[in-house]
């Protein structure tokens, strides 16, 4: 009966930090998302240096 109860709180213990760490993943994932917009945005908006400018529509 001992092991029994060991075990249920060994569980709820484990099925606590399982929920804790899906809400720091889903932090993470937004801000990881989040990053890789502001960083394609940037990429977007940078001069390549190497490429010649688009002709212009005449």
């Amino acid at each position: 009966m001992q092991s029994h109860r060991r075990q249920k709180k060994a569980n709820d213990e484990l099925a606590g930090i399982q929920q804790e760490q899906v809400a720091l993943d889903q932090i993470h994932d937004r801000k990881a998302r989040g990053a890789h917009a502001v960083l394609t945005g940037f990429a977007d908006l940078a001069d390549d240096p190497l490429r010649p400018p688009a002709a212009s529509p005449s």
